[in-house]
């Protein structure tokens, strides 16, 4: 009988992990989201036993350099090490802004096609855990504009500038329906009975912030009134659950965490 060899190549990636799941009695599969590969899952044997180097490093919320294997035989990585170079240091003592990032992580892991690599959606879901960590206070501002971020780097970008529909400019002082099946905003014109509800109107200040947001613009809070965030983030909420609901799959759990904890009397911020 002929054996086929089987060939492997060592990589090098910088990560950020997603999550872990047991795999026998003391070994482990990541799942990271890479610059240089975009989503995959890595195995890490012995890593549930308590002098395993890579024990406590591979975490969720860590950005990680890993060294792994691959082989031409399986979908799997391997990991051969890891180093930490980047954790959260104040969030994860933040009751709601955990819950809030988490959604980065979910967004990250249930709607990214493995082994598809996105740089710039890597290097907005860094930016965005950054904020969060300097100001968990504000977590769900910058979340949401996360959110809108990652609707572009995923291909589903809606158009905040022009009516979906006769394509006529939105003038920047005017509000517009915004109807994210329609792939936007959508002038009073071209807006049926059925669509044009008060409650479907959002303001010119929230579609200015979202079409920032979307396109990548550093949006720090002090720049923003808090009036002005506090309607962005009751707008958005709607904006957000209708293009998960329409483009992907469905509402991610975490997003419905993330409300409930913001409207909950018992989600007060703990330290």
């Amino acid at each position: 009988m002929t054996m086929t060899a089987v060939h492997t190549q060592a990589v090098s990636v910088q990560g950020l992990v997603l999550r872990r799941s047991p795999l026998g009695e003391s070994d482990q599969i990541f799942t990271l989201f890479t610059y240089e590969l975009g989503k995959i899952k890595a195995a890490a044997r012995g890593s549930l036993k308590p002098k395993n180097p890579l024990r406590g490093i591979l975490e969720p919320f860590h950005q990680v350099q890993a060294h792994l294997v691959h082989s031409d035989r399986s979908s799997l990585y391997r990991f051969q090490s890891a180093e930490v170079i980047g954790r959260p240091s104040t969030f994860l003592n933040h009751l709601t802004a955990l819950h809030t990032a988490y959604l980065v992580l979910e967004c990250l892991d249930r709607y990214c096609e493995p082994e598809n690599a996105n740089p710039e959606l890597y290097e907005a879901t860094i930016a965005a855990l950054g904020q969060v960590n300097r100001e968990p206070d504000r977590a769900g501002y910058f979340i949401r504009c996360f959110c809108f971020r990652f609707f572009t780097l995923s291909g589903y970008a809606m158009d905040w500038h022009h009516c979906a529909r006769c394509n006529r400019q939105r003038p920047p002082d005017r509000s517009a329906f915004c109807l994210p099946a329609a792939g936007g905003v959508v002038c009073s014109s071209c807006a049926s009975p059925d669509e044009a509800r008060k409650e479907w109107i959002v303001e010119s200040d929230v579609l200015a912030l979202a079409s920032r947001a979307a396109a990548g613009e550093s949006i720090r809070s002090e720049t923003v009134d808090q009036q002005t965030e506090s309607i962005f983030e009751r707008r958005s909420d709607r904006l957000i659950r209708e293009i998960f609901s329409h483009y992907l799959d469905g509402i991610p759990r975490s997003l419905l965490m993330m409300e409930k904890l913001e409207t909950s009397p018992d989600g007060e911020n703990s330290e």
